[in-house]
């Protein structure tokens, strides 16, 4: 078969650090440990994975050296298991004195299970994330990450890297401890939060996913399975997770529960009945102690979700009211750069020394002015009978007919009227609304080439100006900048509230684990009592 090792020891002769050197029958090699720290109980994290299958009853050897020693031959302590004895349940952990007499107090302990699998490997993707950024004079998007809360604890285990202005962002690959995030139940629900990362420590909210391991586990053909951002207890409309990988892999550390029956079983070969008794009272009461303590921290902790909810909440309402005077400035903007400017041009022209086209004793030239902006006419002035000097009616017009803009060019052409439709032009020249106000009373007047006459402005004003570009940048002013500011507040408020929520379920998390430590404390002391008691000690 092919196992896992775990090794542990107890009273080596000096507190240095030590590595195990475990063999076959005490020649092939299958294996070390990691350096320890210095101590004289050395507890070892890394597993030891023999790449060979082993039978039930092949011998292990674990010979214990110092860290400096140059070769496995010159062990501080030596002890032999049969693999049968050591392999599968816990209470199959096997302690024994070393086999070197001038060593004889020290005792080592072995455990073996079956390859397991210990870690997740876990690559995420986003799709369609919510644009929380947002600028008037350039672009931006969600600067997306995430983090994963442990199903044991409830608290955050790791945040993903970044991935700048990217709505369907493809998150790095990431290695998850499985007795960390499920305690190594596959169907446990796990949480995972979408966050926009800002400047700093600050992040907004966008939701949040909860799927199993096992969940995770079924992507299948390449096609990935969209699981929608929860927020505020309902699934967002926009925003969703998927997996593009989930993998098992094997577990390379020796897990708690084997660290502690490890301790267990070299505890058991030299403790006193009365000695144990005791400790296994003190334990078990520690643990009650510590479990109140825990049920404290997490009912706290559980009374701040409320709050969290509410901020949520109220960022969400925020956002929303945000992105919908977004879209009412952009409204505003697109018209002021179709139409910078509404109003009217009010305006009285008249024309000096027109050539007389008629060619009559009696008749002269009739002066008529139009307006053109491209090919199209937006104004006919009046006809001035028999005047080589027409002064001609005011006229009103929309400013929109001329493009809306003050400095927008349009053409100016005087004509004489003749019968019917017939005109004989006489001169044009090329305007603007600012043209015409900046030469209001010169008596200079304007050429209207080909001919000699010239074109006056006895009176020109606008009338009920609207500067649309202006419109566009006070409403973004005096609206969209200080519900932005009302939205940076909310989102500030959640990530207070959601952090003291983190750090009250910190709390929680720490008093669990104090339970657990306790509990497992107490669980090994009842059991040294009872192996010790079977042991006939």
């Amino acid at each position: 078969m092919k196992v896992q090792i775990a090794v542990c020891a107890k009273d080596l002769p000096e507190a240095v650090s030590y590595r195990a050197v475990i063999s076959l029958g005490g020649d092939q090699v299958l294996g070390s440990t990691e350096v320890s720290n210095a101590s004289t109980a050395p507890v070892w994290n890394n597993l030891v994975t023999p790449t060979a299958d082993l039978a039930d009853d092949a011998v292990l050897t674990v010979q214990i050296v110092t860290a400096a020693a140059a070769v496995a031959d010159e062990p501080v302590a030596t002890a032999t298991f049969v693999l049968k004895d050591v392999v599968g349940s816990y209470y199959q952990a096997a302690a024994s004195f070393t086999t070197e007499e001038a060593d004889a107090g020290a005792k080592i302990a072995l455990h073996a299970q079956p390859v397991q699998m210990g870690s997740l490997q876990l690559q995420l993707t986003g799709s369609d994330l919510p644009d929380t950024d947002f600028g008037m004079f350039r672009k931006q998007h969600t600067d997306g990450c995430f983090e994963v809360y442990s199903a044991v604890t409830g608290q955050k285990i790791v945040r993903s890297n970044v991935v700048e202005d990217d709505l369907n962002p493809v998150w790095d690959t990431m290695v998850l401890d499985l007795d960390l995030l499920t305690g190594g139940k596959l169907d446990s629900p796990v949480r995972i939060t979408v966050l926009d990362k800002d400047a700093g420590d600050v992040t907004q909210y966008l939701g949040q996913c909860i799927l199993s391991v096992n969940q995770m586990l079924g992507v299948g053909d390449g096609v990935l399975k969209h699981y929608p951002l929860i927020k505020g207890g309902t699934a967002s409309a926009q925003g969703s997770l998927s997996v593009k990988k989930a993998e098992l892999m094997p577990s390379a550390y020796a897990s708690r529960d084997a660290h502690k029956h490890l301790q267990l079983v070299l505890t058991a070969l030299d403790a006193k009945r009365d000695a144990l008794l005791e400790e296994s009272e003190a334990k078990k009461a520690a643990a009650v102690q510590a479990q109140t303590k825990a049920d404290q921290a997490q009912a706290a902790a559980q009374a701040l979700e409320d709050k969290v909810k509410a901020a949520a909440a109220a960022q969400t309402a925020i956002q929303t009211k945000l992105v919908a005077l977004k879209q009412e400035h952009a409204k505003l903007k697109e018209k002021a750069a179709q139409t910078p400017c509404a109003g009217k041009l009010v305006m009285q022209l008249a024309a000096v020394d027109l050539p007389d086209t008629d060619f009559g004793l009696r008749n002269k030239t009739d002066p008529i002015y139009e307006v053109l902006v491209g090919h199209k006419k937006v104004l006919r002035s009046n006809i001035v009978e028999d005047d080589l000097n027409p002064v001609w009616d005011e006229q009103i017009i929309d400013l929109t007919l001329l493009g809306g803009d003050l400095d927008k060019s349009f053409t100016l052409i005087v004509s004489d009227k003749d019968g019917g439709d017939n005109k004989d032009k006489i001169g044009h020249l090329e305007l603007s609304v600012n043209a015409i106000l900046k030469a209001v009373g010169s008596t200079d007047g304007m050429a209207l080439p080909p001919s000699k006459g010239k074109l006056l402005v006895k009176k020109a004003a606008l009338k009920d100006l609207v500067d649309n570009r202006e419109t566009a940048k006070k409403y973004y002013t005096s609206t969209i900048e200080p519900v932005a500011n009302e939205c940076t507040a909310a989102t500030q408020t959640f990530e207070a509230v959601r952090t003291e929520m983190d750090a009250a379920y910190k709390i929680a998390a720490d008093a669990k684990e104090a339970v657990n430590k306790a509990k497992d404390a107490a669980e090994a002391a009842r059991l040294a009592l009872e192996l010790m008691e079977k042991a006939g000690k």
